[in-house]
């Protein structure tokens, strides 16, 4: 005869068991979702806490910032957004994960949407309308719990983006503890609206934020920083742009300018918009945007548009040998020597190619490969002052088949932060 005790333990005893099975051992673990609300497009991605891993991915475009205003449909450059509103957008972006995330998971797998910095560069008000609307339409009866929709500061988002960089080199573990003796490894990400560096000035053994250099250049992004050079061009009542392919044309700010690849001229035009007052300096470092920042220290890894352009100048250059035989650690000058052949091609001649010619360049972003690719060697050198013959910079889209983007290491420290 069992006591009242044993017949209770009988009965909590499986319902215990299946509690540890499911939290601690079951291969069906917790999952998260963060989505990078880009000023070009949102990317989901879905990460698993036990053992921490990354399992999927989605992306759609444009930004959700292109719901509060149209660019000046005279720029080629600029796609109609078929979305009405942005959580019609959302949804559809959230149907590409119906196969990854199984259906009695969705109610446990919390979202997290963080915007970066298209959404800095409109108002707060502009910006609370439309989490708002995504708040009020990702709602019930919407599977998924929404934990955050907020603004991503630049100092987050370089600071997620050097640990997920030091996670995939394996000179950090998932615990976020430093392994071995190795040194971390910088960042560099670049986006349509702005551009971040992180790195440690010290070279200390701890992981503190607080001891980094972080700044992002909000306006300095890709997309960003063309606007502001074409502007220049116009100021100044000219029609030439040296820092597109030859005979490519745009119309701007009521002006027809036309490419005359010269990537010496283009660079001396980029380097007035990044430092208007020492721009002719003879220092080897100009301050972007009037920061200084530390001696560069260490390795870096160059990731998101650094790649994507990058990438596409190593594959269509004609005159970058080295560029092209140092590559993925190609120095400055390699860079300086590959950028002034490529942005010298005729656009008559890359034009029937422009949609296929890089896997990874769109068809509309083909035109703007020369201006980012000089942008991209000036900032190097004469921004961050890295030596012109070092390899210290490594040019990456994935490690060990894994996307270096910041939001791997935002889950890593959700991951630790849950677990104190």
């Amino acid at each position: 005869m069992l006591s009242p005790y044993q017949i209770t333990l009988l009965l909590v005893l499986p319902i215990l068991l299946s509690y540890i099975y499911s939290t601690y051992i079951s291969p069906n673990p917790q999952y998260s979702i963060i989505i990078d609300a880009g000023s070009t497009g949102s990317r989901l991605f879905i990460y698993t806490s036990s053992p921490f891993s990354r399992i999927g991915s989605a992306k759609i475009s444009p930004g959700l910032n292109a719901f509060t205003f149209t660019r000046d449909e005279s720029n080629d450059y600029t796609k109609k957004n078929k979305y009405k509103t942005p959580q019609q957008q959302y949804v559809k972006l959230f149907n590409k994960i119906q196969s990854i995330v199984p259906a009695s998971r969705r109610s446990t797998t919390p979202v997290k949407i963080l915007a970066t910095a298209g959404m800095r560069l409109i108002s707060n008000e502009q910006s609370e309308e439309i989490y708002e609307s995504l708040r009020e339409g990702l709602g019930s009866p919407f599977p998924y719990p929404i934990l955050n929709i907020l603004t991503l500061s630049g100092r987050e988002e370089g600071y997620y983006s050097l640990l997920s960089s030091n996670y995939l080199l394996g000179i950090i573990d998932e615990d976020m503890r430093r392994i071995g003796g190795e040194g971390m490894v910088g960042s560099l990400d670049m986006g349509g609206s702005s551009t971040q560096i992180t790195f440690d000035p010290e070279g200390g053994e701890e992981i503190r934020e607080e001891g980094l250099f972080i700044h992002s250049y909000l306006g300095f992004g890709g997309d960003t920083l063309r606007e502001k050079v074409w502007d220049k061009i116009v100021s100044s009542n000219s029609n030439s742009n040296p820092c597109a392919f030859v005979g490519w044309s745009v119309t701007w700010g009521g002006r027809t300018l036309t490419g005359t690849g010269s990537s010496e001229k283009c660079r001396s035009l980029i380097l007035s918009v990044l430092d208007p007052i020492d721009a002719h300096s003879t220092s080897s470092k100009i301050n972007i945007d009037g920061i200084e920042h530390p001696k560069i220290r260490g390795k870096f890894l160059a990731m998101s548009l650094y790649f994507f352009a990058s990438d596409c100048l190593r594959s269509m250059s004609k005159g970058g040998e080295r560029f092209v035989q140092n590559w993925p650690n190609p120095s400055p000058n390699d860079m300086r020597e590959a950028v002034k052949d490529f942005c010298g091609r005729n656009w008559e001649e890359l034009e029937p190619v422009r949609g296929t010619a890089h896997k990874w360049t769109r068809f509309d972003g083909f035109p703007h490969r020369c201006l980012e690719t000089v942008y991209i060697h000036t900032l190097l050198r004469d921004g961050y002052g890295f030596d012109g013959d070092g390899r210290d910079v490594e040019f990456v889209l994935e490690i060990g088949g894994e996307e270096v983007e910041w939001t791997m290491g935002m889950a890593l420290e959700s991951r630790v932060k849950s677990m104190k």
